[in-house]
């Protein structure tokens, strides 16, 4: 259909442009676009909240799902199977529907989902500490470990290591049987350490352009490059935390210095939004709202240090090799969980409570900062066939009373003999 006006525009803007541009199209597209201008702040929210937790229900589904494929068929085709779904629903969102768009996030977070659950156990399992998992037989067991550590199965240190799975097994065998039941896994899988992981002090991670616009960020680039820069930094705080300081500092010194970091961050956000009335308009960009930009990176810099990337690592440590799979698809599946309603609550709460969203996250933080006090022992240097003597039933639940209780056991078995000796013992206290 051609716009009657088409003709009339032509003759007074000249011959050379096209009669065809003139086309009802351009008033339709404009007439699309003014719905969405009209549509009430409820209605964005509700699509907002949507759109984004459609990726953590996808990866919750997708924690719960690999815990079966990996036990089947292995970790390997586990991956490859989550990196194919994840390159499908990449594909369909480039689409540009937004039925393809759900569709293309819950794929997505089906892939980080299951990549997330298998990928730590996969590395913990892989790592030069000890053996991660259940290998099988004996003599399969010592063919990969073999392979892991590139030296010949009748090698020392693999004769060495291979000793110490035994043990490992035989303990657990002794204080468990050989086949657990149900009530029996899941009371391992509640025990206090590996309830660290349900800690969510995630929201800003999600909707980082929308915290940008409320502190004096306008323009959609300026608040792209915003949000381009805070990941940068948080993917620099983790690269930080993985290469130097996890290993050298530890994981419980980490989470406090992270936590507290994070919260100072998100009080001053809650305290300049109520002063300066961003979530009502638009404040200028004065030193106050400096200071907030940079405390919105200062957060990104302490929590990609420690609550970014020690869970997963902690995790994975302390699940008993019996349940470990189980244990990690449990904990992530709860923690997409606790993320999906983070995702889908904080549009709703910047409208309802405005500057309260930040004071509510920095409250969570505070109560992350207590949480990793008391109950999250120490486990740098702590191999995992000792892990019993941190996370047992009969440990004490306070951080420091586990780590007493680490030392006294790790000590007796040293004594022992069942782990060395005396080079064990001057390990330990090294460490």
């Amino acid at each position: 259909m051609r716009n009657p006006l088409a003709v009339r525009a032509s003759s007074l803007e000249g011959e050379d442009i096209p009669r065809e541009i003139y086309g009802f199209r351009p008033y339709l597209l404009a007439i699309s676009a003014s719905w969405a201008y009209t549509a009430s702040d409820s209605v964005k929210a509700n699509l907002s909240s949507n759109i984004v937790s459609t990726f953590q229900g996808g990866a919750f589904f997708g924690c719960a799902s690999s815990f079966l494929v990996a036990e089947r068929f292995g970790r390997r085709p586990t991956l490859i199977l989550a990196a194919i779904i994840f390159s499908i629903g990449a594909a369909l969102q480039m689409i540009g529907r937004l039925d393809c768009l759900y569709v293309g996030r819950a794929l997505t977070g089906w892939g980080v989902g299951s990549s997330a659950m298998i990928l730590p156990i996969y590395v913990s399992e892989c790592s030069p500490a000890m053996i991660r998992g259940r290998l099988g037989k004996l003599q399969d067991a010592r063919k990969n470990l073999s392979w892991v550590r590139n030296l010949p199965q009748d090698h020392a240190y693999i004769d060495r290591e291979m000793s110490m799975i035994e043990v490992a097994i035989e303990h657990e065998i002794s204080s468990t049987g050989k086949r657990g039941n149900w009530r029996q896994i899941f009371s391992e899988l509640f025990q206090p350490g590996i309830r660290a992981d349900k800690s969510s002090i995630n929201a800003i991670n999600y909707y980082s352009p929308t915290i940008f616009k409320s502190i004096g960020f306008t323009g959609t680039s300026v608040g792209l490059l915003a949000t381009g820069t805070f990941g940068i930094v948080k993917m620099a705080a983790t690269m930080l935390y993985a290469a130097f300081l996890v290993d050298r500092l530890g994981r419980r010194p980490l989470l406090l210095i992270g936590g507290v970091g994070s919260g100072i961050a998100m009080f001053y956000l809650a305290g300049y939004s109520k002063v300066s009335g961003s979530f009502e308009h638009i404040p200028p960009m004065d030193a106050g709202a400096k200071t907030a930009v940079a405390m919105v990176y200062i957060y990104a810099l302490f929590y990609g240090m420690s609550w970014n990337g020690i869970p997963w690592l902690f995790t994975s440590e302390i699940i008993p090799n019996r349940v470990r799979t189980l244990g990690m698809a449990f904990c992530i599946c709860v923690q997409w969980v606790t993320q999906f309603i983070v995702v889908y609550s904080l549009p709703h709460m910047v409208i309802g409570i405005t500057y309260g969203t930040f004071l509510f996250f920095g409250a969570c933080t505070v109560l992350a900062i207590i949480f990793a006090w008391l109950f999250i022992p120490e486990t740098k240097g702590v191999q995992l066939e000792d892990m019993d003597l941190l996370f047992g039933p009969d440990v004490p639940i306070l951080a420091w009373e586990a780590r007493d209780n680490y030392f006294q056991g790790i000590t007796a078995r040293a004594l022992d003999g069942r782990d060395g000796g005396k080079a064990k013992v001057a390990e330990i206290e090294h460490v």
